[in-house]
């Protein structure tokens, strides 16, 4: 998988990024439940993590692309650095839709250490 960011814009109200990730092993979005499974975890330079909004996925190719377009809470003051951590949440054992929850009920997720980035801020 290869992570891309697009854009990131930083007003008072939100912080707003547009990502992309391409499969990279001629796999596709549409053809397993990996299109719902990721996301991406935002963190300012004191490593306080911004809570998600709201967000919107699409495909417009063959399947290999996913551009999103994600909205979280505005960050109290400008970084010094981003840094995004795209995940996948974790589904249960031969239950095909259903997420791992952890002990607050939220889905489980593990981080790809790979694709992680920080960027600077001017």
């Amino acid at each position: 998988m290869r992570f891309t960011v697009e854009k990131i814009k930083l007003t008072p109200i939100t912080t707003n990024i547009t990502t992309q990730m391409v499969l990279t092993d001629n796999s596709k979005f549409t053809l397993s439940p990996l299109a719902m499974s990721v996301g991406v975890d935002m963190f300012d330079d004191q490593g306080n993590k911004l809570n998600l909004i709201n967000g919107n996925g699409w495909n417009a190719t063959d399947g290999s692309v996913q551009t999103m377009d994600l909205r979280y809470h505005p960050f109290e003051a400008v970084p010094k650095t981003i840094t995004l951590k795209p995940y996948v949440r974790l589904y249960e054992e031969n239950q095909m839709g259903v997420y791992q929850l952890d002990e607050n009920n939220e889905p489980k997720i593990q981080y790809i250490p790979e694709l992680e980035v920080t960027l600077p801020i001017n």
